[in-house]
């Protein structure tokens, strides 16, 4: 299974979080995982690690290849997150997948999230070993 440089974790929930970074880091995919509690703490981190540039990336360990965002979150929640993440990415330059993994079971959530180009994939919590496989080789490989 390929390594990737970095994981975001985008999502206010302190137990998930603790939980998923122990899942990504026992399967070995990255080291690096960085968790914001909210959009608007993701769309920051994104811009001081430069993943919204594609000239300083290479070799860069934050540089963020895969994205799980929550849909419901104070202060920015996922759809928000989406929206600005779009206005600012230059998306020619290099490819971060954003799966969407939540606790929603409203049709309309998943819906819509199916519907946004920018995501790859609607996961529902808990995320397991499989789904994350999954992620990895589909879009990885």
């Amino acid at each position: 299974m390929k390594k990737l440089n970095s994981i975001l974790l985008v999502d206010d929930d302190a137990t998930t979080n603790f939980y998923n970074e122990y899942l990504i880091k026992s399967m070995k995919i990255c080291d690096n995982v960085h968790i914001s509690a909210n959009g608007k703490e993701a769309l920051e981190y994104i811009r001081d690690s430069k993943t919204f540039s594609s000239s300083e990336i290479v070799g860069d360990e934050n540089f963020c290849n895969l994205i799980l965002l929550d849909i419901n979150m104070p202060i920015m929640d996922g759809f928000e997150f989406l929206e600005k993440y779009n206005e600012q990415a230059n998306h020619t330059s290099h490819n971060v997948i954003i799966c969407m993994l939540t606790t929603s079971l409203h049709s309309k959530d998943r819906n819509r999230a199916e519907q946004h180009p920018l995501v790859s994939g609607f996961i529902s919590k808990p995320l397991l070993e499989k789904y994350l496989s999954g992620i990895i080789n589909n879009n990885f490989s």
